[in-house]
């Protein structure tokens, strides 16, 4: 293929070598021979055509033949090469390579790396592999969560048609566990969307019609904002005949959550249809002293503890590195620039664009910078020390995200980001930000258990946007929580009004209702959500609650 796609450099110039053989070779010398016969009194005659088509036109009509194959051969490839421009990759599971997934091939015996290395790369141990079994997401706190997933087991999940995503912490392993899981699935494709524009339909049929692929999306928190609608990119796939299935990454934590609520291109609605959510499980205590030792590095008993991910430990060396470039490479708005990247992503929010980072750095309560050029000031010297890789919308600032933990990058003595979200609120409503109000809610309700923060932040997401239904839905949320049951229903309302068929919002009034002793109206809303999903649990329990206050009747009516 990459031989066929190297023949499209040829495509114009061959065009116009056509054009001028047949101009010199055909039209030029009927046009002479007629010219001179009129010249010389004589008539351009059909006699004195018919001669010269005779006498020349067998070998010119070779050589024309012999062009235009090799022309229609090379627009070919030239069409393939344009439609092959949104894919970030694309190629046979068994052409698959580490450098695909951005790993960095360490030779065996290479027991030393070597601070010139590309630090934008992850390391790539070929035979320090161990093995990896994934568990369910929700169920990763359980002693003995059920079930469990072998790497072939995820092979034939695939196979079978039911996509994953793996969610963890950066160094969890993800990207190299589905690396080895999408390597066995021997006879399909592999592809990797650009986060840009979608591709045409034209483009999918011509390049995967009739194929069997897996849709590799590694780290999903990379398309947050990033213009692409991965639903219209399946049904896309979908009208193409095209068979598919996903295989993700996705970090955990705050950035996770702003996966789940991103509406923007439907990325929260794609993440809810993968089917299974997993979590890799830890490596036991003499997996991580055999990974240690594959890799080059002395263990020590009791060590383990202080070794939570494989990452921690084939990357040990690489993060060790990278603080001393922390310390020694950067310049004080420079190590404050990667503060306010770990700041926006401890607090969910993505993208992380130039305008978010430089209104953090010139806030005179958070860092107090003035005049900041973060192009030229900060991010070409974090991208030439490897802290953050080119992202591929210039407005996005990507950072490598295993180097924004504490021991790369500290935060700013005697805090945690956390310590500074209310000020970043501020700077966010300053912005106009109600996307970043939005996430930064969020994260105050479900990871510090601050709902009254929560709702203060969506609150002034909603008065930068009142039609802002995202905001809406989540104020429903806190407030049912908090029990503010007429607030909660007041809002419910408002949702219904911009949005007549939300489950969530006839769902949450119907359970506002009831607990204001209005059964009869609970169970009408409860009736509407179940036409919108006759299954829904959420309503079906609001339902049978609504029927046992109306009537008693709880025996009609069987969940």
């Amino acid at each position: 293929m990459e031989r066929l796609l190297g023949i499209r450099r040829i495509y114009k110039p061959l065009w116009w070598v056509l054009v001028a053989f047949f101009a010199l070779s055909i039209v030029v010398p009927l046009v002479q021979r007629c010219v001179i016969g009129l010249f010389q009194g004589e008539s351009c005659d059909r006699q004195r055509i018919v001669d010269f088509v005779v006498t020349y036109y067998p070998w010119m009509l070779a050589i024309l033949v012999l062009l235009g194959g090799l022309l229609f051969v090379s627009w070919r490839a030239q069409r393939n090469y344009l439609a092959r421009q949104p894919f970030e990759l694309m190629k046979p599971v068994s052409k698959l390579l580490p450098e695909d997934l951005r790993f960095h091939v360490v030779e065996r015996g290479d027991s030393e790396i070597e601070e010139v290395v590309a630090q934008d790369q992850r390391p790539y141990h070929e035979h320090a592999y161990v093995p990896r079994t994934a568990v369910d997401y929700a169920a990763r706190g359980s002693p003995d969560p059920r079930p469990r997933y072998t790497e072939e087991e995820l092979v034939e999940l695939l196979r079978s048609g039911k996509g994953f995503t793996l969610q963890g912490q950066p160094t969890d392993g993800k990207s190299r566990t589905i690396y080895e899981v999408i390597r066995r699935m021997d006879g399909y494709h592999v592809v990797s969307p650009k986060k840009g524009d979608l591709p045409g339909d034209e483009d999918i049929g011509l390049l995967l019609k009739g194929r069997e692929i897996v849709l590799l999306l590694d780290d999903l928190t990379n398309y947050v904002g990033a213009g692409l609608d991965l639903r219209e990119l399946g049904r896309s796939l979908n009208r193409n005949q095209v068979s598919w299935v996903v295989a993700s990454t996705c970090r955990d934590g705050p950035e996770l959550e702003s996966v789940r609520n991103a509406q923007t291109e439907g990325l929260g609605t794609f993440y809810e249809d993968i089917p299974l959510k997993l979590k890799l499980m830890e490596l036991t205590v003499a997996e991580k002293e055999m990974l240690a030792q594959n890799v080059g590095r002395e263990w020590a008993s009791g060590e383990s503890e202080q070794y939570p991910t494989p990452g921690s430990i084939a990357m040990e060396n690489y993060k060790r590195f990278m603080h001393e470039r922390f310390e020694r490479n950067l310049s004080p708005v420079q190590r404050d620039t990667l503060r306010a990247l770990k700041l926006l992503s401890s607090a969910g929010i993505l993208p992380i664009t130039h305008s978010r980072v430089v209104a953090l750095l010139e806030d005179d309560r958070l860092f107090d910078w003035r005049d900041v050029h973060l192009q030229r000031d900060c991010l070409d010297g974090l991208r030439d020390n490897s802290f953050t890789r080119r992202a591929p919308d210039r407005e996005v600032v990507q950072p490598e995200p295993a180097y924004l933990t504490d021991d790369v990058v500290p935060y700013t003595e005697g805090k945690e980001p956390n310590d500074d979200f209310a000020d970043l609120a501020d700077v966010l409503e300053s912005l106009k930000d109600h996307e970043g109000l939005l996430f930064l809610g969020h994260i105050y309700s479900l990871f510090l258990e601050d709902d009254e923060q929560a709702l203060a932040c969506v609150d002034r997401a909603i008065q930068i946007r009142a039609d802002y239904v995202e905001a809406l839905f989540t104020k429903v949320w806190i407030l049912s929580k908090l029990g503010r049951n007429e607030e909660a229903l007041e809002a419910s309302k408002e949702v219904l009004n911009l949005n007549p068929e939300s489950l969530l919002a006839l769902t949450i009034k119907g359970e506002a209702l009831l607990r204001l002793g209005r059964p009869q109206e609970a169970l009408e809303a409860s009736e509407e959500a179940l036409k919108l999903k006759p299954d829904s649990p959420e309503a079906l329990i609001v339902k049978a609650a609504a029927l046992w206050n109306c009537n008693g009747l709880m025996d009609t009516f069987s969940l």
